[in-house]
This record gives structure tokens, sequence and C-alpha cells, in this order.
């Protein structure tokens, strides 16, 4: 269904976004039950939309230490674990929100990638914070663990009740030195890139982010434009590339039972050759997988046949992929032709020479 990425700056409120984002969402399907949504202020029914959950995924779900951030070893691991998480997540029936730095565009990238090939559209929710404020904001946090008293007026943003939202593990703090680097290594989203497109940027100062506006575009796919109609025009559905959906291999096709039965034909011959030597003299024919062989008067080496096999082997992938990985063998009906066209191929092949 959708992706939702968020980004920005360390100690910058991302958490907390994304559980505004994320009860919003909620009470929408809740209104998606009743088959009834409110689509700008209108009551729209949408019988098609089936949201199964909406799921929230952030480093403190994960256990994942602001501590990882400090050595490239650590932070490699918990991103492959965070990448886990969301493949595991993404769903055509199924909304889920990323809430972690995300501060990589080659990151954001593979998230992107990820949801297109599960056929869902994804976008990024930025969280517009300044550097300064965001280093203020995390001294803040630093001084309240420490039991200090804050001496700006800058604090982690909390609910309309004062509570931090997520409890501690949300907000826990970075060690300056950590928080810092994270700055300098920061890649802000474009808009104009794909994968950070449609890009919301949420200033510091909103009470809440559009919400609206990210349901509409990333998980109903309706366009900013309107038709003729005035109405707003649904976008595309998504698509994954060619070259990531993998074709179906049935028994026929597959290159294991190539290997095994070509491998058997090859084991026959030399196990054939090894009993009567006489026929690198004279040469003879032998019924093999019900085709005539014919072994020529030379000596038949075991790298001799194996690089015919291998040809051979090689011969049919191409027509694998040439067909959509189809059943190989002239006739198509499994391994007793297969067994017989290779026969067929490797006679052809020990006439000419090869």
């Amino acid at each position: 269904m959708a992706l939702i990425i968020i980004s920005g700056h360390p100690s910058a409120g991302k958490s907390y976004r994304a559980h505004q984002i994320h009860q919003d969402f909620t009470a929408r399907v809740q209104e998606l039950s009743s088959g009834v949504l409110l689509t700008g202020g209108k009551p729209r029914r949408l019988p098609e939309q089936r949201i199964a959950r909406i799921e929230l995924i952030s480093d403190h779900a994960l256990r994942v230490s602001r501590s990882c951030y400090a050595t490239a070893g650590a932070e490699k691991i918990a991103r492959a674990e965070l990448s886990s998480a969301v493949k595991r997540s993404i769903a055509r029936d199924a909304v889920t929100i990323v809430d972690s730095g995300n501060y990589i565009k080659g990151f954001r990238y593979q998230l992107h990638c990820e949801a297109k090939a599960a056929g869902v559209r994804s976008g990024v929710v930025h969280v517009g914070v300044t550097a300064q404020k965001s280093k203020e904001v995390n001294d803040d946090r630093l001084k309240f663990v420490s039991g200090t008293q804050f001496t700006t007026t800058v604090a982690a943003p909390r609910d309309s009740v004062g509570v931090v939202i997520g409890g501690s593990g949300d907000q826990d703090p970075y060690d300056p030195q950590v928080h810092a680097e994270l700055l300098m290594r920061f890649e802000e989203p474009n808009a104009l890139a794909r994968w950070d497109s449609p890009c919301f940027v949420v200033p510091w100062d909103d009470a809440a982010p559009p919400c609206q506006q990210i349901w509409e575009q990333v998980v109903l796919g309706m366009s900013t434009k309107t038709g003729g109609d005035g109405q707003r025009e649904r976008l595309a559905p998504v698509k994954p590339n060619a070259a990531t959906v993998l074709p179906s291999a049935n028994k026929e096709g597959s290159l294991q039972e190539l290997d095994r039965v070509t491998n058997a034909v090859v084991s026959k011959v030399l196990q054939y050759t090894k009993e009567h030597p006489e026929i690198e003299e004279i040469g003879t024919e032998i019924i093999c997988e019900g085709e005539t062989l014919a072994l020529p008067p030379r000596k038949l080496s075991t790298p001799l046949l194996q690089r015919l096999r291998r040809q051979f082997i090689q011969l049919q992938r191409q027509q694998m992929g040439a067909q959509g990985f189809g059943g190989v063998g002239e006739g198509g009906g499994g391994e007793a032709d297969l067994a017989r066209t290779f026969v067929g191929w490797l006679g052809d092949a020990l006439e000419k020479g090869g």
C-alpha cells in the first residue's frame, strides 16, 4: 500500500512526527472499515481500499541503541536490521512508517527500491529542523538525563499534556561527538529525486505534519493535478522493474535438474568407455537414454565430456532466458526428453571433433 520514510537531523523530533502520522492514519483506517473516507472534507466511498495494518518501525522498537552510530560496523548491522524489518513489513495491504535517521540518500534509495519491488508507493517526510536547533535539543536531553536543569528554552517535542511521545527510549540523547558527526553526514532529501518524491517538509513550529496530503498522495496514490471534471487524478499503479521480478522456475526447466540429468549421461558414457577400452581404436555405437550415441575412435576423457556438458548447459540457459525460463528439451516432457536431447547434441558435438 505505502511506505513512509521519516528523515531529519538527529534529535529533530522524528519519533514525535512519526507517532502523529501513525495516530492520524489509524483513525483514517477506522473510517475505511465502514467504507467511507473523508477526502478533502467530503465523504467518498472507496470500497476497493483495504488496509490491514498501520505499522511503525523505529530504532527504539528494534532495540537499536544510539551508540551504534559511533562506529561504522555497528551502524551497518543496525541499518541491515532496520532494512530487514521494513522488507518484512511492506505489503500491498499495509502502511509502513520508518522512524529512523535515514540520513543517507543511498539508504533511502534502497528503501524506495524495496517498496517498488513490492508494488507499493513510497514517500519521504522530512522534519525541517536546523542543525543548531537539533544540537540545542540534544544538549537539553543530555542535561535531562544527567539531572541538570535546562538552561535553554528548547525542549524535546511533547504531546498536548506535556508527556514526551514514545517514552524515554525514543528520546534518548546522542553522544555529543556522534551527534556532530551525524550532522556532518546528513544528506537532505531532494524532492527532484524519484526516491525522495513526494517529499513533505514539516517545520519545527508546525503543530502536525500534513497528514491529509501524505494520505492522499502516498497511500491513495492521488495526483496533485485535477482532471477536466474537477476531480483529483489517480496516479498510475507502482510496477516493479522487470529486472527485479524473478521468473518462475518450473520443475522441468530448473538448472538443478539440467545439471543432474546431463551429469548422469556423462557418467554413463565414462563408465562404458572404462569397461570397453577397445572403443578408443575402433569406435562404436551405444544406446543411451533411448537414443543412439556414436562414440568416435579416440579417447573420451572426463575433461572433454565435462567441457561439452558445460557448453550444452550454457546453450540451454540462454534458451531459458529467451523463453521465460520454460521447459528445456525438444519435447518439454521432463527428464527423459532432456536426457535424449543432450545425448543427441553430444553425438553431434563428438562427430564434429568437439
